[in-house]
């Protein structure tokens, strides 16, 4: 168990980008920023490329079937726009509302659904 958590904390202080935060809780998320899409898509992609990399020496898999993508943002006008992220080479599954930690969030940062199923 120690040498996973040391080979997980080197994944965590991997990312060096003031717009880019990877938070490790019961999932591992990236989050990242941009003043536009294509900007926050690019950066996405880069931090998933290092991630990859580092996967790689660490003899880690990641199954990119079972990761998602979500672009939060209150801006309607870019609601429901599809980016393409990759992981593994393969583009990750875009979804409106995600499960995290118990709590779902949608692409407009509101908790409805999260209340809805608490009903």
């Amino acid at each position: 168990m120690l040498r996973l958590s040391i080979q997980y904390n080197s994944l965590l202080n991997l990312n060096d980008s003031k717009n880019t935060k990877i938070i490790a809780f019961a999932d591992d998320v990236i989050l990242t920023k941009g003043k536009t899409v294509l900007e926050a898509e690019n950066r996405v992609n880069i931090e998933l490329d290092k991630v990859m990399e580092w996967a790689s020496n660490n003899r880690i898999n990641f199954n990119e079937t079972k990761s998602q993508l979500m672009l939060a943002t209150r801006k309607r006008s870019l609601l429901g726009r599809e980016i393409d992220v990759f992981l593994n080479n393969e583009k990750l599954k875009q979804v409106r509302v995600m499960k995290y930690s118990g709590i779902q969030i949608d692409d407009q940062l509101r908790f409805d659904k999260q209340k809805n199923a608490e009903k």
